[in-house]
C-alpha cells in the first residue's frame, strides 16, 4: 500500500496560504476561544484548523466566500473538540474578550471593576451552559458579526434554524442572568 504524500507547494499556493492565514488567524482564534474557553486548546485548535484548511485548500470551491468555508471547519473542530470533552464546563478566562461586545456602564471605582468581572463571569458562565449549536449560532453572530445567511452556510442548516437558535439562546441567557442578578441583589 503506497501513502501519498501532498507534493512540496509552490511559491504561489504557499504565499496564497501565508495570506490566508493572517488574513483570518485572528478572527478565528477568537471563535474558537469563546467557543472552547480555554486559551491552550483555542490555540491548538486553530492550528489544526488552518492545517486542515491547507491540506484541503483544492476542495475550496472559488464562488462561496473563504471566511465561510474557514468559519465551517472551525465550526466542525470545535464541535468534534467540544463532543469530547462534554463532560467538562470550562468558560473564558480572558474577559477582555467578552467586554466589547457587552454593555457595561464604565468603570468608576473599585467596587465598579469587582463587579463588572463578576457579571462578566456570570455572562460566561451563562455561555458555557447554552446547547452547543446555540452557543455557536450566539458567537458566529455577536462576536464574528455574521449574517443569518452566512451562518447557515457555514453550519449548513437552513435559514430559519439559525433565528431560531439565536431566539433560544438569547432567551436563556435572560433567564440565567435574570435569575442569577435577582438572587444577589
Amino acid at each position: 500500500m503506497k501513502i501519498k504524500k501532498k507534493p512540496k507547494p509552490n511559491t504561489n499556493e504557499f504565499d496564497a496560504f501565508r495570506e490566508i492565514l493572517q488574513t483570518h488567524q485572528t478572527t478565528i482564534f477568537q471563535f474558537v476561544y469563546r467557543m472552547v474557553g480555554n486559551r491552550a486548546d483555542a490555540e491548538d485548535l486553530t492550528q489544526e484548523i488552518f492545517w486542515k484548511a491547507y491540506r484541503k485548500l483544492d476542495t475550496f470551491e472559488e464562488d462561496s466566500s473563504l471566511s465561510t468555508w474557514i468559519h465551517r471547519i472551525a465550526s466542525n473542530t470545535c464541535l468534534d473538540h467540544l463532543r469530547k470533552k462534554q463532560h467538562q464546563t470550562e468558560y473564558v478566562d480572558d474577559w477582555e474578550l467578552l467586554e466589547y461586545r457587552i454593555n457595561l456602564p464604565p468603570v468608576k471605582n473599585t467596587l465598579d471593576i469587582v463587579i463588572q468581572q463578576e457579571n462578566l463571569e456570570q455572562v460566561q458562565v451563562s455561555l458555557a451552559k447554552l446547547p452547543e449549536k446555540q452557543r455557536l449560532v450566539f458567537l458566529l453572530y455577536y462576536q464574528q458579526d455574521l449574517s443569518y445567511r452566512e451562518i447557515a452556510e457555514i453550519l449548513q442548516i437552513p435559514l430559519k434554524t439559525v433565528g431560531t437558535y439565536l431566539h433560544r439562546s438569547r432567551s436563556q441567557l435572560r433567564t440565567s442572568l435574570e435569575t442569577i442578578w435577582k438572587e444577589e441583589f
